[in-house]
C-alpha cells in the first residue's frame, strides 16, 4: 500500500505535465494575440497608405505620429473630453514596418494569427484538443494520469478572479428592458435545455453544463456547473466543443444576417450578446459590426455572467434537489442543506471579487497581474487537465448508447478526427439499426457466462411470485443493543411464523448496525430470507457498486431501495454530508438491474451478476405516489412496501392503485405505542406518514401508558384482519418501539398468520 507521503509523489508527475502543457499553450496564444494585433495594425497602415496615395512615412515618423495622437487623446481625457483614458499606441519593429513598406502586403504570420483567432484555436482548444492527442494517439502513461485528474479544480481559483473584472452597477447601464431580455433568455435556454435533456433521458452531467453553458456565457458558466452535476471529462468536453463551434459560425454569419434585417449597431449589440456564449467570439463579431455594437454587447455580456450564481442554484434544485425528493421521498431532504453541501464556495469567491472591484479596491494594474499572471495560468493548468482525461473510449460508449436508442447515423464535429471515427466504427460494427428506446430502461448486453434478466432459483423472488400470504418483519439494527440479542429476538418472530426479514439502512439518518451485516447474519442463523434496505443519499457510487455485490456475495437474495434519509434530519447533522452520486430510488433500481445483467453503470463487466430480486418504497396512494411507483416498475421494481397505513380506507386506495402494475404490494403495519407517538405522527413530523385524527383520540381517552400501548397493538391486529379480508397479498410489518417489541411482534405475527389460514382455508 502506499503511505501519505507517496500518495503525494503520485500526483507530482502529471501535475507537472500539465504545468508544462499549460505553459506552451499561453506562449502560443500570447504569439497568435500579438500577430493579430500587428495584423490589425498592419492593414490600418495601408490603408493609411493608400489614402496618401501609396507613400509610406519613415518609421522615425509612423512612430512619432503614434506618439503625438496618443498624447493628444490624453489631454482630452484629462480635461474632461474624452470619457475613457486611451491606451497607449500599438507599434510595429521597424523590421516589420519595412516588410510592409517594401511589399506592400501583410506578413504570412500575421495573417495566420488573425486566422487562429477567428477560428478559435485558443490556448483553450489547443489544450483540450491536445490532451486528447496526447491521450490517445501518443498515449499517456500511467505515472501521469492520477496528476492530471487533479489539476481539473485548478479552473476554479480562474473564476474567482475573474470576478475582478466585473461590476454590479453595469447591471444599471443596460436598462430594464435589456435585463428583462437578457433574463429570459438565459432562464428560458437553461431550461429548455435541461427539460429535453430529462425528455431525452440524457446523462445529467452533460444536460448540466450545456445549459449553464449556452445559458450564460459558455466555458465560465460550464466550469462553474460541472461540480454540481458531478460532469465528466467528456461532457465538459463535449459542451464546450458546442459553444466553440456555434461562435464560430455565428461570428461569421450574424453580421451579414444582420446587415440584411437592417439591424442598427445597439439592436445587433444586444443580438449577439445574448446569442453568442464565448466572449472572445462575441467580441469580435460585435466589434465587425460597429463601435456602438460592442459596447452594448459587452454590458449584456457582463450581466449574463453575473447570473452564475442563479443558475447554479437552479442547477442544484433542477438536477439533485428535485430528483431527491420526488416520489415517496418527498420532504426528506432540506433544501437549504442541500444548496450549502453543492453550492460551489468558489463563486462565493467570484461574488466577493466582483463587489470587491465594486467599491473600487482593484485598479487597472491589479487586474492586468489577475489576468496576465493568474488567471490564465490557472485555466491554462485546468483545461489541460480536463483534455488528458478524455478518452476515445468514452466516445466510442457514448456512440453505443446512441445505436441502442435507434441512432442510424452518428457524427462529430470541431475535434473529430479518424481515431474518434474509427473507435466508433469498431464499436458499433455492423449492427443493425435498433428500435428507438431508452437508454435508461433498457438492459444491455450481459457479461460473458451471465443470463440476462432475472434467473432461476431465487428464494424471495420465488416468494414474491407464490400465492403463499407473506409476512416481512423490519428488524431495527439498534447499535445500543448487541447482535446476539438482536437475533435471538427475532428467532421469536421466525418461530410465530415470518417468512422474511428486512433491515432498515441508518433510518431517520440515525447511526445503526450495518444492514447487509445484519441481515445476512439474521438469515444465517433464521434459515428464513433476509435482505437490507439500501440508502443512496448515505453512499457514493463506488459503495454502492460493492454493497450489491456484497448483498449476493453474502448469500442475500434481495435489497429494498430507499432514497432514505439525509444527514441533516439525524444526530450527525453538520458533520456527515449529503451525498448525490444517485440521487433517488428509481436510479438505484436501475443500478440493480445493471449489475444483474453484468455490467456496472459505466459499463464495465463483472463476474457472478447479483441477481438481487429488487423492492421499493411507497408512500401514501395519491396520484403522485402512485406514478412515481410505476417509474419504479419500470426501472425494475419486484415488491413494494408501503409507508405505514392507520385505516382500512388508505389501504384500499393502496390496492386499487397499484392493481395491474405487475408487483407485489405489503401494506405497511407499524403499531401505535403511545398517544404521544400518534399526535406526533398526525402532525406530519414524518414524511409520508399520516395517522388519522380519529385514531388519536382513541388514545386521548387512555391516560395509563400500558393502556396505551395495549389501544395501539389491539388497533394493529384489528387493521391486519381487516386488510387480509379486503385482499392484501401480505403485510409489512414494523416493530413496535419499546420493552417487550420482539414478544409483542411475534404475537401479532401469530396472529396475522392465523387470521390469513382462516381465509384461505374459508375462501369468500
Amino acid at each position: 500500500m502506499r503511505d501519505k507521503n507517496d500518495g503525494i509523489l503520485h500526483y507530482v508527475p502529471g501535475f507537472v505535465l500539465c504545468i508544462v502543457l499549460g505553459w506552451m499553450a499561453l506562449q502560443w496564444d500570447q504569439s497568435i494575440h500579438k500577430w493579430q494585433k500587428n495584423f490589425q495594425e498592419s492593414e490600418k497602415i495601408l490603408k493609411a497608405s493608400q489614402g496618401d496615395g501609396g507613400v509610406f512615412p519613415s518609421y522615425t515618423q509612423y512612430r512619432e505620429e503614434k506618439e503625438k495622437k496618443y498624447q493628444e487623446e490624453l489631454s482630452a481625457f484629462e480635461r474632461g473630453d474624452m470619457k475613457e483614458k486611451p491606451k497607449k499606441p500599438y507599434l510595429l519593429l521597424e523590421k516589420d514596418y519595412a516588410f510592409i513598406a517594401a511589399t506592400k502586403e501583410i506578413p504570412f504570420k500575421f495573417r495566420f494569427g488573425e486566422r487562429m483567432i477567428q477560428f478559435q484555436l485558443t490556448y483553450v482548444a489547443v489544450l483540450l484538443l491536445g490532451g486528447m492527442l496526447i491521450r490517445n494517439v501518443i498515449g499517456l502513461p500511467k505515472i501521469f494520469q492520477p496528476g492530471a485528474v487533479i489539476a481539473r479544480p485548478v479552473i476554479k481559483p480562474g473564476i474567482i478572479l475573474l470576478g475582478g473584472y466585473y461590476l454590479w452597477s453595469n447591471l444599471l447601464k443596460v436598462g430594464i428592458f435589456a435585463l428583462l431580455l437578457v433574463l429570459v433568455f438565459i432562464l428560458g435556454t437553461t431550461i429548455l435545455v435541461s427539460v429535453l435533456g430529462k425528455r431525452l433521458k440524457q446523462d445529467d452531467g452533460l444536460m448540466g453544463v450545456m445549459a449553464a453553458g449556452t445559458g450564460i456565457c459558455g466555458v465560465s458558466a460550464a466550469v462553474a456547473v460541472a461540480p454540481v452535476v458531478n460532469a465528466k471529462p467528456r461532457d465538459f468536453f463535449y459542451a464546450v466543443g458546442t459553444i466553440l463551434l456555434f461562435g464560430t459560425v455565428a461570428l461569421f454569419t450574424f453580421p451579414y444576417i444582420g446587415k440584411a434585417l437592417g439591424m442598427t449597431e445597439p439592436v445587433f449589440g444586444a443580438w449577439v450578446g445574448t446569442a453568442i456564449l464565448n466572449t472572445a467570439q462575441l467580441v469580435a463579431a460585435a466589434t465587425w459590426y460597429g463601435h456602438d455594437s460592442l459596447l452594448t454587447a459587452n454590458i449584456i455580456n457582463i450581466v449574463r455572467v453575473g447570473f452564475i450564481p442563479f443558475v447554479v442554484i437552479f442547477c442544484i434544485w433542477f438536477y439533485v434537489i428535485k430528483q431527491a425528493t420526488s416520489g415517496d421521498e418527498k420532504g426528506k431532504i432540506h433544501t437549504w442543506q442541500v444548496i450549502k453541501e453543492k453550492f460551489p464556495l468558489f463563486i462565493l469567491g467570484f461574488f466577493t471579487m466582483v463587489t470587491l472591484n465594486e467599491f473600487g479596491v482593484f485598479t487597472e494594474d491589479h487586474r492586468t497581474i489577475f489576468g496576465k499572471q493568474f488567471l490564465q495560468i490557472f485555466f491554462a493548468i485546468g483545461f489541460a487537465g480536463v483534455g488528458l482525461n478524455i478518452a476515445f473510449e468514452d466516445l466510442k460508449k457514448a456512440g453505443i448508447v446512441l445505436w441502442e436508442m435507434g441512432v442510424a447515423v452518428v457524427g462529430g464535429c470541431c475535434g473529430t478526427t479518424p481515431d474518434h471515427i474509427r473507435a466508433l466504427a469498431q464499436a458499433i460494427g455492423g449492427r443493425p439499426v435498433a428500435p428507438r428506446r431508452a437508454p435508461a430502461v433498457t438492459a444491455r448486453k450481459s457479461a460473458p457466462g451471465a443470463a440476462a434478466g432475472p434467473r432461476a432459483g431465487n428464494p424471495v423472488r420465488e416468494l414474491m411470485k407464490s400465492d403463499r400470504f407473506l409476512v416481512s418483519v423490519e428488524i431495527r439494527a439498534d447499535r445500543r443493543s448487541a447482535l446476539e440479542g438482536i437475533i435471538a429476538g427475532a428467532s421469536s418472530i421466525a418461530a410465530a411464523g415470518a417468512d422474511l426479514f428486512d433491515v432498515p439502512d441508518n433510518p431517520a439518518a440515525t447511526v445503526g448496525r450495518d444492514a447487509m451485516v445484519v441481515a445476512a447474519r439474521l438469515q444465517s442463523a433464521l434459515g428464513r430470507p433476509a435482505f437490507p434496505h439500501k440508502s443512496v443519499v448515505q453512499a457514493n457510487l463506488l459503495q454502492l457498486h460493492s454493497s450489491l455485490i456484497g448483498c449476493w456475495d453474502l448469500g442475500l437474495r434481495a435489497v429494498l431501495a430507499v432514497t432514505g434519509d439525509p444527514p441533516s434530519l439525524g444526530h450527525l447533522a453538520g458533520m456527515a454530508r449529503l451525498v448525490t452520486d444517485i440521487k433517488s430510488s428509481v436510479e438505484l433500481l436501475r443500478l440493480i438491474r445493471e449489475l444483474r445483467n453484468g455490467r456496472m453503470i459505466n459499463g464495465e463487466e463483472i463476474g457472478d451478476p447479483p441477481d438481487l430480486c429488487a423492492g421499493c418504497a411507497v408512500g401514501q396512494p395519491t396520484p403522485q405516489q402512485l406514478s412515481w411507483l410505476k417509474k419504479k416498475v419500470e426501472a425494475g421494481a419486484e415488491f413494494a412496501f408501503s409507508q405505514p397505513i392507520f385505516d382500512v380506507d388508505t389501504f384500499l386506495r393502496l390496492k386499487d392503485g397499484t392493481d395491474g402494475l405487475g408487483l407485489r404490494v405489503f401494506p405497511g403495519l407499524m403499531p401505535l405505542t403511545s398517544r404521544r407517538g400518534a399526535e406526533s405522527l398526525a402532525s406530519g413530523r414524518v414524511p409520508g406518514v399520516r395517522v388519522p385524527e380519529q385514531v388519536v383520540e382513541q388514545f386521548r381517552r387512555y391516560d395509563a401508558p400500558a393502556d396505551q400501548r395495549k389501544l395501539g397493538l389491539d388497533l394493529a391486529r384489528d387493521l391486519a384482519a381487516r386488510m387480509i379480508e379486503d385482499g392484501a397479498s401480505g403485510i409489512y410489518l414494523i416493530m413496535p418501539f419499546g420493552r417487550g417489541c420482539y414478544e409483542e411482534t411475534a404475537s401479532l405475527v401469530s396472529h396475522i398468520r392465523k387470521v390469513a389460514s382462516s381465509k384461505t382455508a374459508s375462501p369468500r
